[in-house]
């Protein structure tokens, strides 16, 4: 076995030197005409009499195909790759309406009619919902015809070719956007007033009654001390900040479970950190560049393959929530009967654990992110953002986005939200069945596990897809919204329920191992299987550069069932680093995941999830021009959102998590002092010790004075 290890690793080594060593010819690559050319946006705007109108268009083209054009047939041969190349016959155009007018306007009637060109192809990709950008409609009847006219006069005298071109949408120096404010806008900023004084109230609430209740007690241990035990004092406090900074910071829970846990925060800071590298790439190649073959040549590089591949890694995600769910109701069938109302409470619960932070993403998203930058790239990455969050912003609240209305996404990310939302609907379920029903635990997780396995499988030879999930350059150039791989077989919740099975099987043997009734300590599978985990996903990873290498005769069934294997490999991936951290495994790794700092950002996880896309937006939005794009780019991209993404759900979770949390604990009827019951307990004694005896030593020096 262990050769076969090694032959295999040998091999996918050799395969990475070889595409290492594989460059395009770019003598011939850069005879095609460049993918995207811009004008001068500044100078279009600035370069016209006082009170003209001047127009920027961005204008999306599509060559039409010339067989005896020795540059088209070279688009042609680069192009058919569709899987690792872009198509190089779609063009990106900024154009400065302007100076378009001004130069077809010198030709005449017959010269300017030649180079206009009919549709020829019904592109969707070409041809975008209107909806995506305001006026798009207007702005298509109007400049439809001169876009055509200036792009085809560019191909036409520079390499011999003519385009159909569309309109994505303009921008003129008399819109006025980030100046101006609708009904929405001002509800968004009154939240925001609310909010700083609900802060302001409940941190000198706070304050009062730090300087009457404990005068002696230094200004740190009032706000880590559990307030009284009155539903209306913790509802004063829960917006304070010094409160709220100590439980975000500080380790207010002490129990045996909270240990063995601590390495969640740190998996999902890890994932976190990969997310938002995916996402820089997909922002990278949604706006122009200069050279598009530094992400092309990338999938030539089997060594890649790790980030190119790696979208099911947020599988693991799943796994967690799986396992922690389990272990949830295992706790409540040791303390309560059976009720059915868990099940609707449990569902509720997660929901008002999800919304409030959710919700005032979507309407930041909806009403500032747009006035935040400008540029002839912004309204690629916010005003579509912007549009589909007015219209689509109830898919969201109903966690129904990832099924209705996928291709006008609001907040696109957030279907990881809607899938774990369906998929905690379906594992609570689960666990009140066998809650009910004890003794069909083994057949309900054998059959579920089944028929979640086999959902990908089925999926994916109905519809003769690839076993990897295609992150190709092109698919990724529009975002996926177009891509029907993505839309049936990567966000659906029941896509994605075998990771979540797995978490939950793990998360039952973990509670088994603390009630005693097996002893996964003596196991020796679990310390193998844990420490080999990192070699197994980076094979998997490294796999996937079958399919894009490759053009395989599909359906098949074997392709069907390494999708579906894949799927469940980060649930492995996912449940096992979990439960094998929970019970010690992990060497010196164990205390590198349980470090403090890995709490506190795994806290802020949920608020760096849903706001770093805002964040990498700004970051791109601004560009005048194509750019050119390298690895130095692309980290520094992935660790400035990183980064700053923490640092503003740090914000966000201080002013609306932490609060809302305690408020969802009260209408629970929880005692959220109980929570709270930590080792500070210990100082907090001790502090009212030392104030009891500051008090005898000031009483005993007034008597000596005396």
């Amino acid at each position: 076995m262990h050769r076969l290890l090694l032959s295999f690793l040998f091999v996918v080594c050799l395969s990475s030197q070889y595409a290492e060593a594989y460059l395009f010819n770019m003598t011939e690559y850069l005879r095609m005409p460049p993918m995207a050319r811009m004008d001068d946006y500044d100078r279009c705007f600035l370069d016209i009499p006082e009170g003209a109108t001047a127009t920027f268009c961005m204008v999306t083209s599509l060559i039409k195909p010339n067989e005896s054009s020795d540059i088209w047939n070279i688009i042609n041969k680069y192009s058919s790759d569709r899987k690792r190349i872009y198509r190089h016959d779609r063009l990106s155009r900024g154009i400065c309406m302007n100076w378009c007018k001004k130069q077809m306007n010198y030709f005449d009637y017959d010269t300017r009619k030649s180079y206009y060109i009919e549709n020829f192809y019904n592109d969707t990709e070409i041809y975008k919902d209107p909806n995506f950008h305001t006026r798009a409609l207007a702005d298509r009847a109007r400049y439809y015809q001169y876009a055509t006219e200036c792009v085809n006069y560019e191909l036409r005298k520079q390499y011999g070719l003519m385009a159909q071109s569309q309109i994505r949408y303009c921008i003129t120096n008399k819109d006025n956007i980030q100046s101006t404010y609708d009904s929405l806008d001002v509800i968004f900023v009154i939240l925001c007033t609310v909010l700083a004084i609900l802060v302001v109230l409940s941190t000198s609430y706070d304050f009062h009654l730090k300087r009457n209740n404990l005068p002696h007690l230094c200004n740190r241990e009032h706000y880590k001390r559990p307030v009284d035990n009155t539903g209306l004092t913790t509802l004063l406090l829960c917006f304070s900040l010094p409160r709220n900074w100590y439980k975000l910071t500080l380790e207010t829970q002490n129990s045996e479970l909270s240990r063995d846990l601590r390495s969640i925060n740190a998996f999902r800071t890890i994932c976190m950190f990969g997310v938002i590298c995916a996402h820089c790439a997909l922002a990278n190649n949604m706006c122009p560049q200069l050279n598009p073959y530094y992400i092309e040549q990338k999938y030539f590089i089997t060594s890649h393959m790790i980030i190119i591949n790696g979208a099911n890694a947020l599988q693991s995600f799943f796994a967690i929530t799986g396992f922690l769910i389990a272990i949830q109701f295992v706790d409540l069938r040791e303390k309560y009967k059976f009720k059915f109302s868990f099940f609707w409470k449990a569902i509720i619960y997660r929901y008002l654990r999800y919304t409030p932070v959710y919700t005032f993403i979507l309407l930041f998203n909806a009403t500032f992110l747009y006035k935040l930058r400008e540029g002839p790239s912004w309204p690629i990455l916010a005003d579509a953002e912007r549009l589909a969050c007015r219209n689509n912003w109830w898919t969201n609240l109903l966690y129904i986005n990832n099924f209705v209305n996928v291709r006008e996404p609001c907040m696109q990310h957030a279907w990881y939200l809607a899938a774990d939302f369906q998929l905690v609907i379906v594992g609570t379920l689960i666990q009140m069945i066998i809650w009910k029903f004890t003794k069909w635990t083994k057949m309900v997780f054998g059959t579920t596990f089944a028929i979640s396995f086999l959902i990908p499988a089925i999926i994916t030879y109905r519809y003769s897809f690839e076993g990897t999930f295609m992150a190709s350059p092109e698919t990724t150039r529009y975002a996926h919204w177009y891509d029907e791989q993505y839309q049936t077989i990567y966000i659906p919740f029941y896509t994605n329920m075998g990771s979540f099975v797995l978490g939950m099987i793990a998360g039952l043997l973990y509670c088994k191992h603390k009630q005693g009734h097996i002893d996964l300590t003596k196991s020796k599978v679990l310390p193998v299987l844990w420490y080999s985990l990192l070699p197994i996903a980076f094979l998997g990873l490294y796999s996937g550069a079958l399919f894009y290498a490759n053009n395989f005769e599909k359906p098949a069934i074997w392709i069907a069932i390494y999708a579906a294997v894949m799927k469940s490999l980060w649930g492995v991936f996912g449940a096992t680093l979990v439960l094998g951290s929970a019970l010690n495994t992990g060497w010196v790794f164990k205390n590198i995941l349980r470090m403090q700092v890995f709490r506190t950002m795994g806290r802020l996880t949920f608020g760096a999830y849903l706001i770093h896309p805002s964040v990498i937006r700004a970051s791109y939005g601004s560009m005048r021009h194509p750019f050119f794009t390298d690895d130095f780019r692309v980290y520094d991209n992935t660790v400035s959102a990183f980064v700053t993404s923490y640092v503003l759900s740090f914000f966000v979770c201080m002013l609306i998590e932490m609060p809302f949390s305690i408020i969802q604990k009260l209408i629970f009827n929880r005692d959220s002092n109980r929570s709270e019951k930590t080792i500070y307990e210990t100082t907090e004694t001790e502090a009212i010790k030392l104030s009891k005896k500051m008090v005898e030593v000031e009483e005993k020096t007034i008597k000596s004075f005396n």
